[in-house]
């Protein structure tokens, strides 16, 4: 009796010395590959980062863990959530930069107000329009026989 209490004895012991730390593996939601270096915290304190093969030590206790990665939606887990495998999402919607190109504004003579400050039914008085100028001069028969026309109908 006695050696078998003891051999149980050394059993549960072994056990308790060789159990390894929980650790845990990070995905890739769509092609299951390893992420390395995603940052874990633990209750927003920095707990390490996924080594080259993706997997990490999992701590003691902590309320709530996140896994952060750069181009990766950041996961937030409770103890219950955590299992061996976390699979993050892929965030190709986010972009990291962007790029805006634009025109400077020309600094030569202007005959007429920018559109922008231009509101419907409003003249402002000055402006020059260089293709009704032309239209006049070489169409000057059209628009003498329309006002003809017009005060011909007008008399009516």
């Amino acid at each position: 009796m006695l050696a078998l209490s003891s051999l149980l004895g050394l059993m549960v012991a072994g056990d308790s010395i060789c159990v390894s730390p929980k650790s845990a593996i990070v995905v890739d939601a769509e092609t299951k590959a390893r992420i390395r270096d995603a940052e874990i915290m633990a209750d927003n304190k920095v707990a390490g980062k996924t080594i080259w093969d993706g997997s990490f030590h999992i701590p003691d206790s902590f309320a709530v863990m996140k896994i952060k990665k750069v181009g990766y939606l950041t996961r937030t887990l409770t103890p219950e959530e955590v299992t061996d495998t976390i699979v993050l999402l892929n965030n190709g919607r986010a972009i990291d930069e962007v790029v805006v190109w634009g025109k400077r504004p020309s600094m030569g003579l202007r005959f007429s107000p920018p559109k922008a400050y231009c509101r419907p039914g409003v003249t402002s008085g000055f402006g020059f329009d260089f293709f009704k100028t032309m239209d006049k001069i070489f169409n000057a028969k059209k628009y003498k026989r329309r006002k003809r026309a017009k005060r011909i109908i007008d008399s009516l």
